[in-house]
């Protein structure tokens, strides 16, 4: 990755990062697919699967001792008690909030008590703002670390998976990593990042994975007094002293939120760390083994976290849907003839 960055460079879509979003909707409603946004789901249905020999395997009384519970996908229920029907469910929320809670007792692959053994990645302080006046002294990319790296981050991340949460310290100064879009996405552009005479900058701080932080008023005061911090640290870097004036317009986002708005396990903002246990193919499937039809996107599974990764991740669903046991791309677009030739052949 690292030599992607600096060998080749990072690519940013003009309007900023969610035109890739849009594109990937525009794309699905022109195949047919019907988008429901706001949609709050709050349970994965299921039923028993029957086994070969009439009997039932699943969420029933009187199983067999030591097999594991089976069912098998029938629809999700949302918040306001619509059930939608479904022979598949793709989960891309949070891996933790999917096994603990959206699943029944005793489907899950890895149920609570699991997760006590698991460690967090980080989790991030955002101040997103708008500037007055131009900010020359930043490129669109600038990483700034502290001197002393390696205390820095066990600040954040403790001294391995079980570290307590109270152990966890919030870093001050801190490494961190400026994007100045307003120095790609100009005013002059369609859809500029910020109006003329502006800059619009987004500082991500590396952050202990606590969702208390931000969860209250008391605590939002706290990260907004560490957001001034941030930006004075910046400014003062980057030689623009008077950076905190400046700014006319933010918003700052912590572990609480992320734990509150998405679900996050502990407030992270990458799910798992990314240890060697939790990476690549030792990161959790995406193929549920107890619940047919149930299948995994994004951060918390195969192959691991960052766009690409959650891209990679649902092509590899896609190939699990099709019946593609290759290790090549999928054909774009698919060749005629694909569909009917990938699907398994199911017996009467």
């Amino acid at each position: 990755m690292s030599h992607l960055d600096l060998g080749d460079g990072v690519l940013y879509p003009r309007g900023g990062m969610f035109t890739l979003i849009e594109a990937v909707e525009k794309l699905a409603r022109d195949a047919g697919v019907a988008v429901r946004t706001g949609a709050d789901v709050v349970a994965i249905e299921t039923e028993p699967v029957r086994s070969e020999h009439g009997g039932v395997r699943g969420l029933v009384a009187g199983r067999i001792p030591g097999s594991r519970p089976r069912a098998r996908v029938s629809g999700v229920q949302l918040a306001d008690g619509e059930v939608i029907p479904a022979d598949v469910v793709v989960s891309g929320a949070d891996r933790f909030h999917t096994e603990t809670e959206l699943l029944a007792p005793g489907l899950a692959d890895h149920p609570a008590a699991s997760w006590e053994r698991r460690g967090p990645g980080i989790s991030a302080l955002l101040v997103m703002a708008g500037v007055r006046g131009e900010l020359p002294e930043l490129p669109h990319h600038s990483l700034f670390f502290t001197h002393d790296w390696p205390q820095n981050f066990a600040d954040v991340l403790g001294d391995g998976p079980g570290s307590p949460v109270a152990d966890l310290q919030v870093p001050l100064p801190a490494s961190l990593y400026v994007s100045r879009t307003s120095a790609t996405d100009t005013a002059t552009s369609d859809t500029p990042a910020a109006p003329a005479g502006h800059e619009n900058i987004f500082v991500l701080v590396p952050f202990p994975a606590d969702e208390r932080l931000g969860a209250n008023g008391a605590s939002q005061e706290r990260l907004e007094a560490l957001a001034d911090a941030y930006l004075e640290q910046v400014g003062a870097w980057a030689g623009i002293p008077d950076l905190v004036g400046r700014v006319v317009t933010r918003r700052v986002v912590g572990p609480a939120h992320f734990h509150q708005d998405l679900h996050a396990w502990r407030g992270t903002a990458l799910g798992m760390e990314h240890t060697l246990r939790q990476s690549a193919m030792m990161r959790l499937g995406n193929r549920s083994r107890r619940v047919d039809g149930l299948f995994h996107v994004g951060g918390g599974t195969i192959p691991g976290v960052g766009l690409p990764m959650c891209v990679i991740s649902a092509e590899l669903v896609a190939k699990q849907l099709l019946g593609e046991t290759s290790s090549r791309p999928l054909p774009t677009p698919l060749r005629p003839g694909f569909l009917d030739a990938s699907r398994r052949r199911t017996r009467a």
